[in-house]
């Protein structure tokens, strides 16, 4: 994060999910924002993992797929 406001990684699950790792500095309401654009995306969240480090950047992660396929999504890099 020392250049970028948000950093994300993909990593496929099979053709089934796909884990996303989304680093960022926590706030008030940073899940919800995360789970309802992912969601508004046509994004079904299958599992989360939250975390916040002490120095206030939050590692969250989460296994999704497609809502219409239930295939994993495509990586965006």
């Amino acid at each position: 994060l020392k250049t970028e406001v948000v950093s994300t990684a993909w990593k496929q699950r099979g053709r089934a999910a796909t884990e996303l790792t989304v680093c960022t500095l926590d706030r008030h309401g940073l899940f919800a924002d995360l789970a309802g654009t992912l969601t508004a995306q046509g994004v079904e969240i299958l599992g989360a993992e939250l975390n916040t480090r002490e120095d206030g950047v939050a590692v969250d992660m989460f296994v999704i797929r497609e809502t219409a396929t239930h295939h994993a999504p495509p990586d965006y890099k």
